[in-house]
């Protein structure tokens, strides 16, 4: 039997949401760390002397990049040739060394805007050495297609060791390790030739699974002798990378470039003017064909892709949907500097939207687009209820937004899903609203439809409504926010009529695990639109308490961060992580073959 639920009126929804919103950029741990480069003709000897550090010789070459771990401002004591001068730098900043007139130096520090808030988030150690002394590792799925001229033994190893001379120049200056657990191979279409289109086949066919990360190489010939695309992503975290392997010219240095390149995007780093940066917007320009090359990165994407890499070590994050507020607040400044020195710079822009939660034109469309079809989807059904009409609800999602620009896609499926549900879409709609400069309003639209359905989780509508609305939260705020806003609705139920419910916390929680799978490419759109079933992606609500008035909700918990909650919420997420959906499936194409040798 379905409890009657008291639903949160607009202003309730605007007070969550505003909260989420604001809150999403505030307290923060400093990146913890100054990231400086020689831009002198000579090499300098540096000294780093902070609180918590003995202070340590080090030598930066010309056109050298140092990273240094700190908590706090460092002195730095520079020399050159006879001349020796001190710098004052804060933590979480990128600086440069350039020359002066009559041979002599300064630094200069690039304005990113002041560090906020006080280290927090991560464990405690001994040392900001010690923090550095622990790399993350990424791991790491390669694939080549059919087109591969060579034995597998022979590409193979070629392979390897272009990732392990790439995962050297990670770690060595960012504690990021890259290591093969698979190795695949994948049918790719050869009337497609332009490399987003493979990315997108290698998406739809090839899962991450047991990986973190997909390297794909392909052999296929490209359109035409013009300017192409040598590598493709689609920004922090995505799951799937994608290179040519064989074009006309191309040498195994600039091979292991433009894999490095575009590890820097995986990895947060955004395009930069700089000609000896590896994350120029143009490669394959002969520069790695020099007898003495030596890949770089500029301060800026080194100190992105070190806030990052804390992320991945200190938070486990695996999704960018998963990224702190520093880390968060921190990017957006560092792609708002690059894009005004490349302000006709597409990645650029799209990154500076994605980590200031503003929904750009493109994803605002895909998502109406889904959302619209959803509605013609549930016209067409009109005699479906339920959980089964949850299903057809998703299913049609999935199907219209496979049929969007790929890189929007997964989150147009889920925010469109948002606004259409009943007693969701309100929500979503202000979330999205929030991130817009000019508060424009989207298209309204008639969802009766979709209401007739009574789309159901579990057997109940308030569940459905607490999954959907915490997926779309997910792609629009990030999945703190998402958490967030599920348990600010959940403490403010309990002062009234409806309790504290740990079934709706549940389905908060599915619906944010299920947004991040859908966001990782873990769940692609078509094998949710041919098998999207509601009780393999949401638990049970069996034995969870709710309706717990305030009082009550006190005396058993005290609150949210009592031992006592929080066993009932990790109780919950295994429950969720034990869903069919979510477990590891041996490979359905025959044609796949992997290990991790």
């Amino acid at each position: 039997m379905n409890r009657r639920r008291t639903r949160p009126g607009a202003l309730v929804l605007q007070l969550l949401v505003g909260l989420v919103v604001c809150a999403a950029p505030g307290q923060r741990s400093p990146a913890d760390v100054v990231v400086l480069a020689n831009r002198t003709p000579r090499q300098v000897a540096i000294q780093a002397i902070g609180d918590r550090q003995e202070p340590r010789l080090q030598h930066l070459a010309s056109g050298g990049l140092l990273t240094i771990p700190t908590e706090t401002k460092l002195l730095l004591v520079i020399s050159s040739g006879d001349q020796e001068q001190t710098f004052e730098v804060e933590a979480d900043s990128a600086c440069y060394l350039r020359p002066t007139e009559g041979g002599g130096f300064t630094l200069h520090a690039m304005d990113l805007g002041q560090p906020v808030g006080a280290a927090g988030e991560r464990p405690r150690v001994e040392s900001p050495r010690e923090r550095f002394a622990q790399p993350g590792v990424v791991k790491v799925k390669l694939l080549v297609d059919e087109d591969e001229r060579a034995a597998r033994a022979v590409w193979e190893a070629r392979l390897r060791k272009r990732l392990e001379a790439a995962s050297q120049i990670f770690e060595r200056h960012f504690q990021i390790r890259f290591e093969v657990v698979a190795v695949e191979t994948w049918q790719s279409d050869d009337k497609t030739a332009e490399l987003l289109e493979l990315l997108a086949e290698l998406e739809r066919e090839v899962s991450s699974e047991p990986a973190q990360l997909v390297i794909g190489f392909t052999a296929q010939p490209p359109a035409n002798a013009g300017r192409q695309r040598l590598g493709v992503t689609r920004g922090p975290l995505h799951s799937w990378i994608l290179a040519r392997e064989w074009f006309p010219g191309l040498t195994e240095p600039e091979r292991l470039e433009i894999l490095v390149h575009e590890l820097g995007h995986y990895l947060g780093a955004g395009h930069c003017p700089e000609a000896q940066s590896v994350m120029r917007p143009e490669l394959a320009d002969q520069r790695a064909r020099a007898r003495h090359f030596e890949i770089n990165f500029d301060p800026l994407n080194a100190l992105a892709i070190h806030l990052v890499g804390e992320d991945i070590r200190w938070r486990g994050t695996r999704t960018r949907t998963q990224f702190s507020p520093a880390t968060r607040s921190r990017l957006a400044s560092i792609y708002r500097v690059l894009s005004e020195a490349l302000p006709d710079d597409e990645l650029l822009a799209e990154l500076q939207a994605l980590v200031e939660r503003r929904p750009s034109a493109r994803l605002r469309a895909a998502a109406e687009h889904v959302a619209d079809q959803i509605v013609k989807a549930a016209s067409s059904q009109r005699m479906l209820r339920g959980e089964d009409a949850t299903d057809h609800l998703v299913r049609s999602a999935a199907l219209a937004a496979a049929a969007v620009p790929p890189d929007v896609a997964p989150a147009a499926l889920l925010i469109g899903l948002g606004l259409v549900m009943p007693d969701s879409e309100k929500l979503v709609r202000i979330a999205l609203e929030s991130g817009l400069p000019d508060r424009q309003r989207l298209a309204e639209r008639d969802t009766q439809a979709v209401s007739h359905l009574q789309p159901s989780v579990r057997g109940r509508r308030d569940l459905a409504e607490h999954f959907v609305a915490s997926a779309a939260l997910t792609a629009i705020l990030g999945e703190p926010a998402a958490h967030a806003a599920g348990l600010a609705k959940e403490l403010l139920d309990a002062r009234r009529d409806s309790g504290f419910s740990f079934p709706d916390l549940a389905a908060n929680a599915a619906g944010v695990h299920f947004a991040n799978s859908v966001l990782a490419g873990r769940l692609p759109l078509m094998s949710l639109a041919d098998e999207f079933h509601v009780p393999n992606f949401v638990p049970a609500v069996d034995g969870l308490v709710e309706g717990l008035g305030w009082s009550e909700f006190q005396r058993q918990f005290g609150g949210p961060s009592d031992p006592a909650f929080q066993r009932i919420r990790q109780q919950i997420l295994v429950r969720i992580e034990a869903l069919p959906a979510y477990q590891p499936a041996a490979s359905a194409n025959s044609g796949v073959d992997s290990s991790a040798r």
